[in-house]
């Protein structure tokens, strides 16, 4: 604390021991008229007491068993209406009583006590209006007593609280006025002779003065404290005045601008960053100045540090003010975030790098989507290719046959040998021939049909309105081959009228998938074995459940088989594509979700649930259309 803090504080110190002084006389002939005061609060005082304590006594009397409860009992026992008067009046006096103590009532127990009593009152004026009501209809005593009875214990007690809460109040105020009549009269005659404490003053004055410089050395080793502190700290730290001229900077911030401490005070701030920056920079310190305010650490768009050797570096600052007007000090916590920033740069490259590869890894995959679906579609034409040669090779060879017949009976004919057993013969030939013509290229046209409704949809990627089994079983029909070949029997459960709409492409691709993955997996060197297919509406929703009888999922593979490029098939055929595709298209194509547990013969069970009208599938038809 400097000099001329100490002067203004001992010349504050001298008026204000004046100022007391001239206080005390005053307070001296206050204290008179305040001790007549008090005499009249006294007077007033015992007014109050006796009020209170005539008004406890009256109520002690009227309540006891010479009084109310007297008259109440013998009214009860004697049944005699004479009685009723003399108790209604008691009554009367208790609450007369009650309400002069409900006048002069302090305290919270004594509110409560006076409710209680109050409240048992009026209970009893209640059984006494009763009482009478019981007498004049003939009741017997026992029976007006059991009916009418009041536990007065409460209001006893009250009455008991009350009286001791009078005495207590009694004795407490005249200590308290006894205690201020001494205490006034003393102080009255103590203040006649405030000269005497003058010395008393000086004595005070010199103790002030020695707190004070007990005080400044108090602070001065606090701001030793502070400054190790400042100096100590992790982050480089400077103190500015408002010409901008550094007055502090600790040891982080010579070390981060290279400057010593002799160097740095004195320095003006705005050379602590680059040329190009300081004419923008004096004119927002001179704002920040006028209008201070704290800033957390924070990035300053396009501001950085330079050292002193010209170096430039990214920086963080924090701004904090203290003092006012021309002492105003502002403080600044540097921090160089320079590596900082060339990480974020990194990170930001090798997630770039990511996002890159993640885009070739979906086009890849994608790749791999249509790879299946061309095999899918291949394995569709192989399936039809084999179903078709049945009836082709029947619509041939009828053909055939009927063409040599034909030959025959023109020949025969010819040679005028054509008899009419002969003719007839041929005509029995001719019908049964058109006949295995007629239905094997029926058969042959039909599956050309499926394989075509089939193709188109999972080529074109269009959603339209299906019939759920008819559609299924068209698929089945591609894998009608190998499901006899392998003794496979496949069982469709679903209704005929269940509509769908949806991608019906992505529906193909889904139950093919499962299809093969159950030939290649699950029945592989199996004789036999069974497929399940059951669709059913639930609600807004379609739920198809596909469970085969197979070998199953090892339980450490279950939890991987929707991976992408899982498969325990590796060089045999496995591209581990399969479920991961089903699941996308699910997903994805569909909106819906798949799962999968174990069958109870050790095979799969896969559950598909999709809403029956796809929303966006149809929005984009409606779109198309």
């Amino acid at each position: 604390m400097r000099l001329n803090s100490f002067r203004f504080w001992g010349v504050l110190i001298g008026i204000f021991a004046v100022v007391i002084m001239v206080l005390l006389l005053l307070f001296g002939n206050t204290s008179l008229n305040k001790f007549k005061q008090l005499k009249e609060n006294w007077a007033a005082y015992t007014n109050e007491s006796t009020i209170r304590s005539a008004a406890l006594e009256e109520m002690t009397l009227n309540m006891g068993y010479v009084g109310f409860i007297h008259h109440f009992k013998n009214y009860v026992l004697r049944r005699d209406n004479k009685y009723y008067q003399p108790a209604k009046d008691k009554l009367e006096q208790l609450m007369s009583a009650l309400y002069k103590l409900d006048k002069h009532a302090g305290s919270e127990r004594e509110k409560e006590a006076l409710a209680q009593l109050r409240f048992t009152f009026q209970e009893y004026g209640e059984k006494l209006d009763f009482i009478r009501q019981m007498v004049a209809q003939g009741e017997s005593s026992v029976n007006i007593d059991r009916r009418v009875k009041v536990d007065d214990s409460p209001a006893l007690n009250a009455l008991q609280l009350l009286i001791k809460e009078a005495v207590k109040s009694s004795a407490s105020q005249q200590m308290k006025t006894d205690d201020s009549f001494a205490e006034a009269e003393s102080f009255y005659q103590q203040g006649r002779f405030f000269l005497v404490l003058v010395p008393l003053f000086a004595l005070l004055l010199i103790f002030f003065l020695r707190q004070i410089m007990h005080s400044n050395t108090k602070l001065v080793e606090a701001k030793k404290q502070i400054d190790e502190l400042i100096d100590d700290a992790p982050a480089a730290i400077i103190c500015v005045n408002m010409t901008g001229t550094v007055t502090r900077a600790n040891h982080r911030a010579e070390a981060l601008f290279a400057y010593s401490n002799d160097e740095f005070i004195g320095l003006n701030v705005e050379q602590l960053i680059p040329q190009r920056f300081r004419s923008s920079h004096e004119q927002k310190r001179g704002l920040y100045f006028e209008h201070p305010f704290r800033r957390p650490m924070q990035k300053v768009a396009e501001l950085k540090g330079m050292r002193e050797n010209g170096e430039e570096f990214a920086a963080e600052i924090a701004l904090s003010y203290s003092g006012e007007d021309e002492d105003r000090i502002v403080t600044l916590t540097i921090e160089d975030v320079t590596e900082r920033l060339e990480a974020q740069q990194h990170i930001e490259e090798a997630r770039a790098k990511a996002e890159m590869a993640l885009t070739q890894l979906e086009k890849t995959q994608d790749a791999f989507i249509q790879s299946e679906k061309m095999a899918a579609l291949g394995g569709l034409v192989a399936g039809i290719a084999h179903e078709i040669n049945t009836p082709i090779g029947n619509t041939l060879s009828a053909a055939t046959h009927l063409h040599v017949q034909a030959r025959k009976t023109a020949s025969a004919y010819a040679e005028e040998e054509l008899t009419a057993e002969g003719l007839q013969d041929f005509f029995d030939t001719s019908i049964t021939a058109t006949q295995l013509i007629e239905s094997n290229s029926g058969r042959a046209a039909d599956l050309i049909q499926s394989f075509k409704k089939v193709a188109v949809d999972q080529t074109s990627g269009e959603a339209r309105h299906l019939l759920v089994k008819e559609y299924l079983e068209e698929i089945l029909i591609s894998f009608g081959h190998e499901l006899r070949r392998s003794h496979i029997q496949v069982k469709l459960n679903c209704s005929e009228k269940l509509e769908m709409y949806c991608d019906a492409g992505v529906l193909a691709q889904v139950l093919s998938n499962l299809l093969s993955n159950s030939l290649m997996h699950g029945f592989n060197n199996c004789d036999e074995g069974s497929i399940s297919v059951d669709v059913a509406q639930h609600g807004e929703e379609i739920r198809l459940i596909y469970s085969d009888t197979g070998k199953g999922i090892d339980d450490e593979f279950a939890s991987k088989i929707f991976d992408p490029f899982f498969t325990t098939k590796r060089g045999a055929g496995g591209s581990g594509l399969g479920l991961n595709i089903v699941f996308n298209l699910v997903q994805n194509k569909l909106h819906g979700h798949v799962t999968y547990h174990k069958h109870e013969s050790g095979g799969v069970v896969f559950t598909i649930t999709c809403p029956a009208i796809d929303g966006s599938a149809l929005q984009c038809g409606e779109m198309n259309e």
